[in-house]
This record gives C-alpha cells, sequence and structure tokens, in this order.
C-alpha cells in the first residue's frame, strides 16, 4: 500500500509536469480484463449482476468467462488509480461470497486469451480540446506520443511485469502485443488508435497486464509522452496487417523477465526521465 500511495504520488508529479511544460491536460480511460470461474453460470451471472454498484461498465470478453471492466476518461487520473483498484476488491470479494474465483492473473489459461490493462491516453489544451484530433506524425502531438511510449516500451515491460508468467500473455495468437508497434484499429498492435471521432482521439496503451499496479501503467505511459514530446524520435511506420507477422521485421518485445530487465539497465531511458523529473522518488524506487 505505501509503494502505491508513493507511485500515485509521481504520477501527480508528472501530470504536473505536462500541464506546465507542455500546456496539456491527460485524460485517461482504463478497461480491466479477468475471468470468473465458477461451478455454474447461475452463479456467475449472479455475480455479474451486482457489477453496476461498481459504478463502471462491464463488457464480455474474447476469453471462456472473460469480462472487462470500462473506466470512462472523464474520471480525473488520479481518482482512475483508486477506482480500478476498488473494483478488484469489489468483484474479488463478491466473488468469494458466491465460492467463485475472479482470477486476474496475466495468463490463467494456456490455450485461452490472456488478461491486460489497456491504457486510453489523450492530451487536452486549455480550452479543453483533444491535441490528438490530428494524423499521427513525426510532427504532430499524437505522433510524438506514439513515438516516444514506443521508444522505452521494451524497457517499460519490465516495470510493469514483474512475475515471469506474465511473459507468457505476449503470444501471436491471443491478440496480445509481441512487438513494438502501432496501428489503427489494430489489436494485435502494442499501441492503438481507436476508430473514433476527432474529438475522442487517443492512444489505446496495450502492454500493461491485468497484474500490473494501475498507477505503474499511468507513470510508465506519462514518461513515454514526456519522452516523445522532448525529443524529436522516428515515428515507426503503421502496421496495417497482423504485427506479429515475419515481414514486418520489428523489434520482438523482451521474452523474459531477466531480458526485460537487461534492457530497462541498459537503455535506462525511464531511468533517466525519473532521476531528472522526480529525484527523491528515484533515490527511494531504484536506488
Amino acid at each position: 500500500m505505501k509503494e502505491r500511495q508513493i507511485l500515485v504520488d509521481q504520477v501527480k508529479v508528472l501530470l504536473d509536469f505536462i500541464k506546465s511544460k507542455f500546456g496539456a491536460d491527460v485524460k485517461i480511460g482504463a478497461e480491466l480484463e479477468f475471468y470468473l470461474r465458477a461451478d455454474s453460470t447461475k452463479t456467475i451471472n449472479e455475480i455479474l449482476d451486482q457489477i453496476p454498484s461498481a459504478g463502471c461498465r462491464l463488457e464480455k470478453e474474447k476469453g471462456w468467462n472473460q469480462y472487462e471492466f470500462v473506466f470512462s476518461h472523464e474520471e480525473p487520473v488520479l481518482a482512475l488509480l483508486e477506482r480500478i483498484n476498488q473494483t478488484k476488491s469489489f468483484i474479488r470479494t463478491i466473488s468469494r461470497q458466491k465460492d467463485c474465483n475472479a482470477i486476474f492473473d496475466a495468463k490463467p489459461y494456456p490455450d485461452d486469451y490472456g488478461s491486460s490493462l489497456h491504457l486510453h491516453i489523450s492530451l487536452h489544451d486549455k480550452f479543453g480540446l483533444n491535441m490528438f484530433a490530428t494524423e499521427a506524425t513525426a510532427k504532430t502531438v499524437l505522433g510524438r506520443a506514439i513515438a516516444g511510449i514506443l521508444d522505452i516500451s521494451e524497457e517499460s515491460i519490465y516495470l510493469m511485469c514483474k512475475s515471469p508468467e506474465e511473459y507468457l500473455r505476449f503470444s501471436p495468437k491471443f491478440l496480445s502485443p509481441t512487438n513494438v508497434s502501432w496501428g489503427a484499429n489494430n489489436r494485435t498492435t502494442l499501441i492503438r488508435i481507436p476508430t473514433s471521432s476527432l474529438d475522442a482521439k487517443r492512444i489505446e496503451f496495450r502492454l500493461p497486464s491485468s497484474v500490473t499496479e494501475p498507477a505503474m501503467a499511468v507513470y510508465v505511459a506519462l514518461i513515454g509522452v514526456i519522452h516523445g514530446l522532448s525529443k524529436e524520435l522516428n515515428l515507426p511506420p503503421q502496421i496495417y496487417g497482423n504485427a506479429f507477422d515475419a515481414i514486418y521485421e520489428l523489434p520482438p518485445l523482451p521474452q523474459s523477465l531477466q531480458e526485460a530487465k537487461n534492457i530497462f539497465e541498459k537503455k535506462a531511458t525511464i531511468l533517466h526521465y525519473s532521476r531528472m523529473l522526480i529525484p527523491k522518488f528515484f533515490e527511494v524506487y531504484f536506488s
């Protein structure tokens, strides 16, 4: 709990920095996937009937008895972080009462879909206008934010996926990212730009798992945005087909916790920004 609060405090620092440096307010929505395991469909339906009292939307997902909570981007970011964790606790509690198991493991079943925490991120100017309401190019705010998040993705996975089992989710068979990639309405890429009106245009960050601490996922995403808006980075080509196809020759994501740790320490981009923007947090968390 103490570590979570430390992370939340640092997220606030990054939000304030983005507002002061780039004149942007950050809005974030989220989708949290999980499985329900019970002896009967009736039991699961009884649990699902109680979900509206959690104050968020529930949708069926692709896995067998897999669902997702959908959290609105209209909620302040810090409140969103608290609500995600409260909702996880809520569904676990009511599931236990029904002798059911709410499973938030990243890959609970080898032959079924993994569970993720997807973040929907957008930036808004002082008039409330969406700064992502453009094409994604190396010169636009949208393109630069995409490039920044992608550039740190290989190292950021180490902070978000802290157990060896979580790396089993990154399989091409189940619509999970396997490499550094972005696309439009493409669920095989690490970053997806969902089909929407211009004022609702956003980045869907698909790397975090359902086990990832939400504050860490947001921390990583914000570092990526700051990185992209601060540097002139190369924006990789948009992927239109299956991102896992070998023809695209995309940089693969780490396949193990040890590989992720090595990349995190070698690239050290996240460490650089953490040291520069939040030196006290860096000393406590990374030293």
